[in-house]
């Protein structure tokens, strides 16, 4: 993880990247930023990436509560053309391959592959065990292997069809 503090540009982008990992849908991940900016800057809490996580968590868990169950949609990244930052597109297949994993799957994954994090670091935003973070993780990239993997033989039948 890194330690040096980021400018509030750079927190929001990769806030933003967090909680479209959530909820694969642009719009859903804008509102979980913003209501948790609003929930940070009430409370003068500090601005670091971790506790930024955590708030856009709690607000993705506190929506869920609510009934507003959220749908998981394909990310739409071309309104993110000309963000340096911001990954390329991924393909369809893994696009399709990370929208049938759970969002909890896909956060760990997220700030695993993504934010660098390790699994220490993940235990300590999410609250849960390390231990149970390396099985999840374990388990989550597992199922995506097996899911592409899938998807691949499934395209070649297709082309031999």
């Amino acid at each position: 993880m890194n330690d040096q503090p980021d400018d509030l540009e750079t927190l929001l982008h990769r806030s933003f990247r967090y909680a479209l990992s959530l909820v694969h849908n642009q719009d859903h991940a804008q509102d979980l930023v913003q209501e948790a900016c609003v929930k940070i800057s009430r409370n003068n809490g500090p601005w670091h990436i971790g506790y930024i996580i955590t708030t856009i968590r709690h607000c993705y868990i506190d929506q869920y509560h609510r009934g507003k169950h959220i749908q998981v949609e394909s990310i739409n990244t071309q309104d993110l053309v000309g963000e340096e930052d911001v990954p390329h597109p991924p393909d369809s297949e893994l696009a399709s391959a990370l929208q049938q994993l759970r969002p909890d799957e896909r956060e760990l994954l997220y700030l695993s592959i993504v934010e660098e994090y390790s699994a220490n670091e993940i235990a300590k935003l999410t609250h849960k065990p390390r231990g149970t973070i390396l099985s999840i993780l374990h388990r989550t990239k597992k199922k995506l292997r097996q899911i592409l993997a899938k998807e691949e033989t499934d395209q070649a039948d297709e082309r031999t069809a």
